[in-house]
């Protein structure tokens, strides 16, 4: 799959629309990009910051995969590597449930990647 998109800066009219959506100040919402972001919801090339969660990818697959793939399914959290890595776990999860891999990788903020779709 290429999750690749545009990845254009937020404009200050969607800006202003999220802190109200949000009914947060200013403020508050550059503190959750600044922390949930690490600063920008993109990598270099222009593919959205994801985590893989293997402890949801546990769950979605009922733990079948905790055996034999113990790093990408697990009822235990963690496992991050971070950045592009993300994107490999994601990956070695697909092929063995695509579903319930997209399901399991989120934005950092906690955005669903399947909800990209």
């Amino acid at each position: 799959m290429n999750f690749k998109g545009k990845a254009v800066p937020i404009t200050q009219q969607g800006f202003d629309a999220a802190t109200k959506l949000l009914e947060a100040g200013a403020a508050e919402l550059w503190a959750l990009l600044t922390v949930e972001t690490q600063g920008c919801g993109y990598l270099s090339d222009r593919r959205p910051v994801i985590l893989f969660e293997r402890h949801v990818f546990h769950h979605q697959t009922g733990g079948a995969h905790d055996e034999s793939n113990p790093s990408i399914s697990n009822p235990v959290p963690g496992g991050y590597q971070g950045g592009a890595a993300e994107y490999g776990r994601l990956e070695e999860a697909m092929c063995l449930n695509e579903h319930a891999a997209l399901n399991s990788a989120s934005s950092p903020h906690g955005e669903s990647v399947r909800s990209w779709e």
